[in-house]
């Protein structure tokens, strides 16, 4: 009997029934074989193990992620931290070489005020000098002090840091610049401290001279004047011997002048004694103005020799500079 021929008999639908019956077993016997035999499930895992080690698999890979992502941000964040730390680079480079210009601008600054200070300070000391030496020889009717002391016949001898030395009809003195106008202070440029030290260098080479003398006072004391040393030929102030050589003569010329003013000076308190003399000698009824003109006259020869010196000195210290 065909299949056809059964499949029309009264037998035909049972037989597909036990077919589909046989169909469905199968089937579900091959699903358990493949959820439950560990060799169907590949290498004898289950399937939940796989699952599970997928679920661990995509777990790492989601860390691997996020660490990659803030890697990533990171970076980023390095990258515009190194861009900024360049920009401040190049920034404190600019500032560097800006602090290095101001510091050459300031170096110059100070160099050209020093130089400017130093030209000031020649300008003025040559000018002051310049105009003491000009008023040597003025000559005033008169001469008042701001004390009250009025001298007559008044010829300008010397100035220098300490006042005015004059000659006038009674004799010679030196007026400070304290005793003078502020109009003469002003013309001579009167400086306190430069008075000062004046002073004291005067009173150190007085004190040199005067140990000199070996202890002799009066008006014997009064040293003979000195010969006058013959002129020196001058070299070159340009050349290293030159400038010695006018050093060494300014010093020279120094000493000469201090000698010259301290010899004055005793000369000037032998005159007092002499005209004390001359004094108690006239009250006796004797005459003593010879002696008093003597006096006088080695004063006034005395001041041409310390105006004569100073000349000189100026001179000297004009080649100098």
């Amino acid at each position: 009997m065909s299949f056809g021929d059964l499949m029309s008999s009264g037998r035909g639908p049972g037989v597909v029934g036990l077919l589909m019956a046989l169909l469905v077993i199968g089937g579900f016997g091959g699903i358990y074989v493949f959820v439950f035999d560990k060799e169907m499930q590949g290498g004898g895992s289950s399937i939940e193990y796989v699952v599970r080690e997928q679920a661990d698999e995509i777990e790492s890979l989601q860390v691997q992620i996020a660490h990659d992502n803030t890697t990533l941000e990171n970076s980023k964040k390095g990258a515009q931290a190194g861009k900024k730390a360049d920009v401040l680079s190049a920034e404190a480079a600019a500032t560097k070489e800006k602090i290095g210009v101001l510091e050459a601008q300031m170096s110059k600054i100070i160099a050209d005020t020093v130089t400017l200070e130093k030209e000031f300070l020649d300008y003025r000391t040559g000018f002051r000098t310049q105009v003491r030496e000009d008023a040597v020889g003025e000559k005033f009717p008169t001469l008042k002090t701001v004390s009250g002391s009025e001298y007559v016949d008044v010829e300008i001898r010397e100035v220098t840091e300490v006042g005015i030395s004059i000659r006038h009809r009674d004799g010679s003195k030196r007026i400070t610049y304290e005793e003078l106008t502020e109009e003469w202070q002003q013309r001579f440029q009167f400086d306190p401290k430069e008075k000062a030290e004046a002073l004291a260098r005067e009173q150190a080479e007085r004190e040199m001279y005067e140990r000199s003398l070996a202890g002799n006072t009066g008006a014997d004391a009064v040293a003979a004047d000195e010969p006058e040393a013959p002129a020196e030929v001058l070299k070159d102030p340009a050349t290293a011997e030159g400038s010695e050589q006018i050093r060494r003569l300014v010093t020279a010329k120094e000493i000469q002048l201090a000698r010259l003013k301290t010899q004055w000076g005793q000369l000037q308190a032998a005159a007092v004694k002499v005209q004390e003399q001359e004094s108690a000698e006239r009250a006796r009824g004797v005459n003593g103005m010879a002696k008093v003109k003597e006096m006088r006259m080695r004063i006034s020869t005395k001041e041409r020799e310390i105006a004569k010196a100073t000349m000189e000195l100026h001179q000297l210290k004009r080649q100098q500079r």
